[in-house]
């Protein structure tokens, strides 16, 4: 995790391993060739999270910034409040592969579509728990961003609040 003021950017690299079964299909890479596979999220208060995923054939050059020969998905999620427990959770997928062939748009639409779905199980999910308490809210060693990005949003909140009261 790297934390530049308020921003938060985590870094995934996984190196010279078969891609996710997902990358394989979109990407069109042959059985059994080996790949470079990333996924850079980063958040931008007060309700921004960019994420940048892909992969390509191992040693390409990805890593040093040379996605050429790979496919790139780029997802920007808007999550804005709605209440203190409900919130719009807007959403844009774009890509740089494949861009005359009009069934990789179908399926990115329908699958992100099904992924966001199951988020929003999962979010409900967390809601409850924290409805429980704080103490019910345990940090493990991955929750390191977003316990990070939980506190920048409620210092934000509290110093818009106190302004208000100043004025």
């Amino acid at each position: 995790m790297k934390r530049e003021g308020d921003r938060i950017t985590v870094t995934r690299w996984v190196m010279n391993e078969l891609p996710a079964p997902f990358h394989k299909q979109m990407g069109g890479f042959a059985d059994g060739l080996k790949v470079d596979r990333w996924q850079v999220t980063q958040f931008g208060p007060p309700c921004f999270v960019k994420l940048d995923v892909g992969s390509a054939p191992a040693g390409a050059g990805a890593r040093q910034g040379d996605r050429s020969k790979g496919m790139t998905m780029f997802n920007l999620n808007a999550i804005t409040p709605e209440t203190e427990k409900t919130a719009h959770y807007f959403f844009a997928q774009a890509y740089d592969f494949k861009l005359n062939e009009p069934w990789i748009s179908h399926m990115l639409k329908t699958q992100v579509h099904s992924i966001f779905l199951e988020d929003m199980a999962i979010l409900k999910a967390q809601q409850q728990n924290m409805d429980l308490g704080p103490s019910a809210v345990v940090g493990l060693g991955q929750d390191k961003a977003w316990m990070a990005m939980r506190s920048i949003v409620q210092r934000l909140i509290a110093d818009e609040q106190s302004q208000a009261r100043a004025a």
